[in-house]
C-alpha cells in the first residue's frame, strides 16, 4: 500500500475534484465477467421459479405441489442436477471477484476505497431488506450485503491464502446442518415417543417437551408440510398484497436470521473468497490456457454432478424427510454446487476465450451488465404472473410449465438487457446504485460512439 507525504495509506485519501470517483467505463470492463454474471442471473431463475409459483415448502420437496411425474419430474431433475445451489455460488465468486476489480481501479488513483466500498454494500443492504420484506421471501442480496463487510479485510490477500481462507469458511458452513440433522434425530427418535406416549396415558408434558414438540412441528411444516400449511401458505398469496405482506414479512425475517446466524453466511463468505482468489489467478478473465479450462471444467462436472445424482436419489429414497435431508442430501450438495458451477464457469470462459456464439455471448454480458436490476425484474415479473394481486397463478401450475415461463423471461430479459445498454450506460438500478455509493448522479445516457 502507497503512503503520501502527509503519512496517509492512499486508502484513506479522500477523492479531490479533479481524481472523483466513477464507475468502471464500459471499454475497462471485462467481457468475461459480464457474459458470466449474466449466465448466473438467469440461470438462478431456473430454480427461483419454483419459490415464486410454488409455496415455499415445495422448493425443498417437490411432492408438496408442482408435480413429481412424467415431465414435472423430469424439470425437477435438470433444475436440482444444473441450477439448484449452482447458480449461486457463481454469484458469490463474482460478488468476490468485484471486489478485487474495484479495488484494483480504485488504489492506484489515490481514491479512498474503504468509504466507496462500505456505501456500496451498505446500499446493497437496503435494496436487499426492501426487496426481501416489500417483494419476495427469497432475497439473496440482504446476505451477500453483510459478507461485503467483512469481505473488505482481505481484497490485499495472497490468492493461495485466499482459497486456504475459502475453504474454512466454507467447512464451517456444513456444522449447522450436520449440528441440526442430529438435534432433530434425536428428538425425533427419543423424545416424540416419550410424548406420544404420555399424551395417550393422559399425562401433563413438561415445559421442555412442549418446546421440542413445538420445535419439530414448526420445522417439519417446511419440508414435509400438511395439507392445512400448503392450504394456508395458498390463502395468503392468492389474497392481496396487504394480505401477502403481511404473511410473507415475518417469515423473511425468520428466513433472514437464519441464514446470517446458521445457514449460509460461512458458506456464502467462502465463495466470495474464492472468488477473490480466482479473480486474482486470471481465471474470470480469460487469463488461463484453454487445457486449464478443460481440466477445471472435468473436475468440477466431473466430480459435481455424481455428488447432486447422489444428494437427489438419497432425497427421493428418504421421501424427501427432512432430518435425512440435512444429514445426507444437504451436505452432498453443497459439496457438489461450487464444483459444478466451476463447470459452468469453464464453459463460459472456453466460450468466451475461442469467440464462438459471438451474438449470444453479447447478449449475456448486456443481462450480466444489468444484473441487478434483471433479479429484481425476475422477482416483479414473475410476482405479478402469479400472486394474487398479479395474474393469481400462484399453486396452479406444473414444474415442466413453469420451465416455459423461465424460457420466456429468459428472451425478455436478454432482449431488454442489450436494447436498453444500447441507449444507457446502466440498467435503472445499477444507476441508483451508483449513483447513491458516488454521491452525485452518474451519467445516464451514452455518448454517441461510446
Amino acid at each position: 500500500m502507497e503512503e503520501d507525504p502527509s503519512g496517509k495509506s492512499s486508502e484513506d485519501i479522500e477523492p479531490s475534484a479533479d481524481v472523483a470517483a466513477s464507475p468502471v467505463p464500459g471499454g475497462e470492463r471485462l467481457a468475461s465477467v459480464d457474459t458470466l454474471r449474466g449466465v448466473a442471473v438467469l440461470g438462478i431463475l431456473g430454480m427461483n421459479i419454483y419459490a415464486y409459483a410454488l409455496p415455499y415448502m415445495a422448493y425443498d420437496n417437490p411432492t408438496v405441489m408442482g408435480g413429481f411425474t412424467g415431465l414435472d419430474r423430469l424439470a425437477w431433475w435438470i433444475t436440482y442436477m444444473l441450477f439448484s445451489f449452482k447458480m449461486m455460488p457463481i454469484f458469490g465468486m463474482l460478488f468476490g471477484a468485484g471486489l478485487v476489480l474495484m479495488y484494483e481501479r480504485f488504489t492506484p488513483r489515490a481514491i479512498s476505497f474503504r468509504r466507496f466500498w462500505y456505501r456500496r454494500v451498505l446500499w446493497l443492504m437496503v435494496f436487499g431488506a426492501a426487496h426481501g420484506y416489500l417483494l419476495w421471501t427469497g432475497d439473496i442480496l440482504f446476505l451477500y450485503s453483510v459478507c461485503g463487510l467483512f469481505l473488505y479485510f482481505f481484497r490485499r490477500t495472497k490468492a493461495r491464502k485466499l482459497i486456504a481462507a475459502a475453504a474454512v469458511f466454507y467447512a464451517i458452513g456444513f456444522l449447522p446442518n450436520m449440528a441440526g440433522s442430529y438435534y432433530f434425530g434425536m428428538i425425533r427418535d427419543d423424545v416424540l415417543p416419550e410424548i406420544e406416549r404420555k399424551v395417550e396415558a393422559g399425562e401433563e408434558l413438561t415445559r421442555y417437551e412442549l418446546a421440542q414438540r413445538n420445535t419439530w412441528n414448526e420445522t417439519v411444516m417446511h419440508f414435509n408440510p400438511s395439507r392445512e400449511d400448503v392450504d394456508r401458505d395458498v390463502r395468503a398469496m392468492t389474497g392481496g398484497y396487504i394480505g401477502t405482506l403481511k404473511y410473507r414479512a415475518p417469515l423473511y425475517l425468520a428466513v433472514s436470521t437464519y441464514l446470517l446466524a446458521f445457514g449460509s453466511f460461512w458458506p456464502a463468505m467462502g465463495l466470495m473468497l474464492a472468488g477473490m482468489a480466482l479473480m486474482k489467478a486470471g481465471v474470470f478473465s480469460v487469463s488461463r490456457s484453454k487445457r486449464f479450462y478443460l481440466i477445471l471444467g472435468a473436475i468440477g462436472y466431473g466430480a459435481g454432478l455424481p455428488l447432486a445424482y447422489l444428494s437427489a436419489r438419497s432425497a427421493i429414497a428418504t421421501d424427501f424427510a427432512f432430518v435425512e435431508s440435512m444429514r445426507i442430501r444437504g451436505p452432498l450438495n453443497q459439496l457438489a454446487g461450487p464444483l459444478v458451477a466451476l463447470g459452468h464457469v469453464s464453459v463460459v470462459m472456453l466460450a468466451c476465450g475461442s469467440g464462438i456464439l459471438a451474438s449470444l455471448r453479447k447478449w449475456l454480458a448486456a443481462a450480466g451488465r444489468m444484473a441487478l436490476s434483471n433479479y429484481i425484474g425476475q422477482t416483479l415479473i414473475c410476482t405479478t404472473i402469479f400472486y394474487g394481486y398479479g395474474l393469481g397463478l400462484y399453486a396452479s401450475l406444473g414444474r415442466a410449465v413453469l420451465m416455459l415461463f423461465v424460457v420466456g423471461i429468459w428472451t425478455v430479459e436478454l432482449a431488454v438487457s442489450y436494447l436498453w445498454l444500447g441507449r444507457f450506460k446502466f440498467g435503472p438500478l445499477e444507476w441508483l446504485w451508483r449513483t447513491l455509493t458516488y454521491g452525485r448522479p452518474q451519467p445516464m445516457w451514452r455518448v454517441h460512439g461510446e
